[in-house]
């Protein structure tokens, strides 16, 4: 899937990006916005990323975090069953990939990780 296809597919919804790195940073954004972030925002703000895991939540202000601690997050968002590997999106291409199985979350109960809401001026 490419950057436009989530564009379309998942318009007006609200996405949690979850990116592991040497820590794990939580990134909440309107989905029109995945071009920006996968091919300009994300490679500037954390070059080393590996992976990446795309839920849904309801809107910009869902709290997933508590004190900078991950608390209940599968009751907070919705798995989308697509990631992305930052090897892939190597020469400006989006690499949206599939999958059947989502990733263990409740071994990441509890930890820390940093919370960043993504907001765009339009003018």
């Amino acid at each position: 899937m490419t950057c436009s296809e989530f564009k379309m597919q998942y318009a007006g919804r609200v996405i949690l990006a979850f990116v592991t790195d040497e820590a794990t940073h939580l990134f909440k954004f309107e989905a029109r916005y995945i071009t920006f972030f996968m091919k300009r925002f994300i490679d500037e703000k954390l070059p080393m990323w590996r992976h990446m895991y795309f839920y849904e939540v309801d809107n910009l202000n869902v709290e997933i975090t508590e004190n900078g601690k991950i608390c209940k997050f599968e009751d907070k968002a919705k798995f989308l069953y697509l990631w992305a590997k930052r090897l892939d999106q190597s020469g400006g291409v989006c690499v949206i990939r599939s999958t059947f199985l989502p990733p263990d979350m409740s071994l990441l109960e509890g930890k820390r990780a940093k919370m960043f809401t993504l907001r765009f001026n339009e003018d």
